[in-house]
């Protein structure tokens, strides 16, 4: 049977552009009409299948009554969907953090050349501007949407993540 934890885990795998399909087993997902386009970047399909997964979510409540029928079903609708969120926020926030603390505020030397190698502008200090551990410095927009897709530095693959579980960023230096 599927648990809240699968649900959240599906669902932080399609916001990140998988399909879910490695969290639920292939016959859940067959049941509910699930897309199995890997990595289709078709948003449509993904709010398909974000919409799937809350069907799963109900069905999921609808047994639990089923085997309890003097439970309320809103009730354990809304705490499976509650559920659902909480286990999505202790997943995201395993990522998120590190994320952040490996994205620095800073200023530059205006004498040299400095270019965001995300969107190719000019860089000044008049304007937000972050680094990553690595030392690699980009427009803040720039670095955090492009965090948001890929967790690596677009310069050298330095990951926040990994390095997070290996040590300290901050004895991170770049070669």
């Amino acid at each position: 049977m599927v648990d809240e934890v699968q649900i959240a885990l599906a669902t932080y795998d399609i916001l990140t552009g998988g399909d879910g399909s490695r969290y639920l087993d292939e016959e859940t997902l067959r049941q509910n009409g699930w897309n199995f386009a890997i990595n289709n970047p078709d948003r449509i399909a993904s709010q398909l299948n974000l919409l799937k997964l809350r069907e799963i979510t109900k069905k999921l409540a609808i047994s639990r009554v089923k085997e309890n029928p003097q439970l309320d079903f809103e009730a354990v609708l809304a705490f499976a969907e509650t559920k659902v969120a909480v286990e999505l926020a202790n997943i995201v926030s395993k990522i998120a953090e590190p994320v952040l603390n490996a994205v620095k505020w800073i200023e530059i030397d205006e004498n040299d050349e400095n270019v965001c190698a995300i969107c190719l502008d000019e860089m000044v200090n008049a304007i937000d501007l972050r680094a990553m551990n690595c030392n690699h410095a980009f427009h803040g927009n720039c670095i955090l949407n492009w965090l948001s897709r890929k967790l690596e530095c677009p310069v050298c693959r330095y990951s926040p993540i990994e390095r997070s579980n290996e040590k300290d960023d901050d004895d991170y230096q770049d070669d």
